[in-house]
């Protein structure tokens, strides 16, 4: 069975397809990117539409995620999980649930990786580390999400 959710905001359009998944940017990607970069101040960040007092607020999603098979329990629990933050270490951004709230300020570009990561790499990457964390039993698998 096939699980499939969406995750905010990774400016990188084709972040990687994996053994057993992939991230697929929303139809409308390039639109919304052009959009949020727009409306950020000259910082580099995303602020809520009232900073004082700074409410919580949603931005949409920038990608599906997609696995053609999940551990038992909850996706965003487990696989998802991994995979979102998974892709987030990997290109420099704090990942989210697409229907989870934001606090605060959200970057538009990395500001802790300053690399371009190559798709194959990509791909292998998550290909690679994908495999290994499935292959852990639930306890360890969990220290990683």
């Amino acid at each position: 069975m096939s699980y499939q959710d969406k995750i905010f905001f990774l400016p990188v359009k084709y972040p990687g397809d994996f053994e057993g998944g992939s991230f697929s940017p929303i139809e409308n990607f390039d639109e919304l990117v052009k959009e949020l970069r727009a409306g950020s101040d000259p910082d580099g960040f995303f602020y809520p539409p009232f900073r004082q007092p700074a409410p919580i607020y949603q931005l949409p999603a920038s990608h599906n995620l997609e696995v053609t098979q999940s551990l038992k329990g909850d996706f965003r629990e487990e696989d998802g999980e991994f995979l979102m933050h998974l892709a987030g270490y990997l290109y420099g951004f704090r990942l989210q649930f697409h229907d989870w709230w934001v606090d605060g300020r959200v970057p538009m570009t990395s500001g802790t990786h300053h690399v371009i990561v190559p798709k194959q790499s990509a791909n292998d990457f998550f290909t690679t580390a994908y495999e290994c964390w499935r292959r852990l039993e639930a306890r360890p698998r969990h220290f990683f999400i």
